[in-house]
């Protein structure tokens, strides 16, 4: 049927505003599809290797001098401009990164390194590069300056074993929330995001490291979830399950759905961790502090 000629002088322009309209609004609208997507793999595959889900390959580059916590900035799109600005990410031919060729060529030193895990970041890594790379994510955004380390503002994996000379002494809940924060709750990235509250729920994984508004209350609320949920053994701290979950089985560890996040050997996680079990389990013993429930002194 043809147009009635008294519609033609307004429905053609009409049309044509129409059209012009969702092509303009198309490059927007793919540009945005396009920045979630990038958005999207960084979360759920770059962020928990940044954050040491379990000893990683970057490892390595860090014992080589080289820490990628430096490059990582507020943003997924400010963290790809730093890799991209140093010459460690190559938008043009993304498989010949640098970033990539130094996991590739990873050393690893701690036996809970495997080729699974070089293989997993490798990929991850990979993925990220080539989704900012296929549609010019971030293209507008530059690396900025650092404005912390991440959460805590503070490394977040111990590179040395806990110092007695570190520990303020005493019973208090503060000092004992303290030593907590720098022995444990630094080591938390090993455990995301399965044991973190909020996360997707994983099957028979206890939820109860707290990550948000600040440091000291979810390192506090933290604390307070493993004593909640029996995860402390004051009369045989090495027994505690807060140990024994996250501890290789070769080394005395139990079962766990997450496999090994700590092994006795070369990894100062494990002397942290029993450093704080022995002094939380200390201090309940006597009855002294904030030992026996942590908030309350």
């Amino acid at each position: 049927m043809a147009l009635p000629r008294a519609l033609r002088p307004w429905l053609v322009p009409a049309l044509c505003w129409w059209c012009v309209g969702c092509k303009a609004d198309a490059p927007k609208d793919e540009a945005a599809a396009c920045n979630e997507a990038a958005t999207d793999v960084y979360r759920q595959r770059i962020e928990p290797v940044l954050m040491s889900d379990q000893p990683a390959s970057c490892n390595q580059c860090h014992l080589s001098g080289v820490d990628l916590g430096l490059f990582v900035r507020d943003t997924p799109c400010e963290t790809m401009a730093c890799l991209v600005e140093r010459g460690l990410v190559d938008l043009h031919a993304p498989r010949d990164s640098t970033i990539l060729s130094w996991i590739e060529r990873a050393s690893p030193d701690s036996e809970l390194i495997t080729d699974q895990v070089i293989q997993a970041e490798y990929d991850a890594f990979a993925a990220w590069i080539e989704q900012v790379a296929s549609c010019g994510a971030c293209a507008d955004t530059t690396c900025g300056e650092k404005t912390g380390f991440g959460f805590c503002d503070a490394e977040a994996e111990p590179g040395e074993p806990y110092s007695a000379d570190r520990d303020p002494g005493g019973c208090d809940s503060k000092t004992l929330e303290q030593v907590f924060l720098d022995t444990i709750y630094v080591t938390r990235g090993r455990c995301y995001p399965c044991h973190f509250v909020g996360a997707k729920p994983t099957p028979d994984a206890l939820q109860w490291l707290v990550q948000q508004d600040n440091c000291g209350a979810s390192a506090l609320a933290s604390l307070n979830n493993a004593v909640a949920n029996g995860l402390i053994d004051t009369e045989d701290p090495l027994s505690s399950l807060l140990l024994l979950k996250p501890l290789a089985q070769k080394d005395g560890g139990v079962l766990h759905g997450g496999h090994s996040k700590i092994t006795k050997e070369n990894d100062p996680a494990y002397t942290n961790f029993v450093y704080f079990l022995e002094r939380y389990a200390g201090c309940a013993q006597t009855g002294a502090g904030g030992a026996g429930g942590a908030g309350a002194d």
